[in-house]
């Protein structure tokens, strides 16, 4: 399952030297450092840097170490702060993968082959659960993006769902429309409030954001993603006009 080990590392400093291995060598030592990692050794086993230097992939020998990977969006690189994300051909492991990896030591996940470090306080903690995939649809859900002060300025509101749908069709494909569920609309659900809706042209798009925005950090909050059923949808959508005018 290597598509389900290699992230994407991108805004990376052009004309410091940065190679294949030195980018290795950088995404090694952080995870290490921010424990990251589930075993003892490097994590990463490969890298490619594109021909601008401008981002790059690196290879996990395991596919939580991968998952985990994701926490480092942000972490300094020469005076850049690294967005670290799924490529664009990730491809989330079934149920029989999962099980013909076990006890190979590629998924992990406490019990694999190797993995001593989980739950001792001396690396990563447990691996979130993989999405939910099946009840899956277009619109996807995500929650934790966005601080209260965010989410009661207009402003700032408006210039995350720019960045976020800019992100989704640059990595996952075609957005039709975005929605930020903000505080004070009358009859909207409290339990939408703060949360970030973004639907596609199409489920498997819509299935590809899902996985690649899950666990993903902002700030100091992790991002939770699900899906969120047409109709409810359409509901929230029309409470927010202004976010989406035609």
């Amino acid at each position: 399952p290597k598509k389900a080990r290699r992230v994407h590392v991108g805004n990376l400093p052009v004309g410091v030297g940065l190679s294949p291995a030195t980018l290795k060598q950088f995404v090694s030592q952080a995870m290490q450092q921010l424990q990251l990692t589930v075993k003892a050794g490097d994590p990463c086993i490969d890298s490619f840097l594109a021909g601008d230097g401008k981002f790059g992939f690196v290879e996990m020998r395991t596919v939580a170490e991968a998952n985990n990977a994701l926490a480092m969006t942000g972490i300094d690189c020469y005076g850049r702060p690294l967005r670290v994300g799924r490529p664009a051909d990730y491809v989330p492991l079934t149920a029989d993968l999962i099980q013909q990896c076990e006890g190979t030591g590629i998924l992990g996940t406490p019990g694999d082959a190797g993995v001593t470090m989980f739950g001792d306080g001396t690396g990563a903690s447990m691996a979130a659960p993989p999405v939910d995939l099946s009840n899956a649809t277009q619109v996807v859900m995500i929650k934790n993006m966005m601080s209260e002060a965010e989410l009661n300025d207009e402003g700032e509101c408006a210039e995350i769902a720019e960045d976020t749908r800019l992100k989704c069709e640059e990595e996952f494909g075609k957005v039709i429309s975005l929605v930020i569920a903000r505080p004070g609309k009358e009859g909207v659900d409290p339990a939408h409030v703060g949360r970030c809706f973004v639907e596609f042209d199409t489920i498997e798009a819509a299935k590809k954001a899902a996985e690649g925005l899950d666990q993903v950090k902002f700030d100091d909050r992790t991002v939770e993603t699900g899906f969120e059923e047409l109709s409810i949808y359409s509901m929230i959508k029309a409470t927010y006009p202004e976010q989406n005018p035609s």
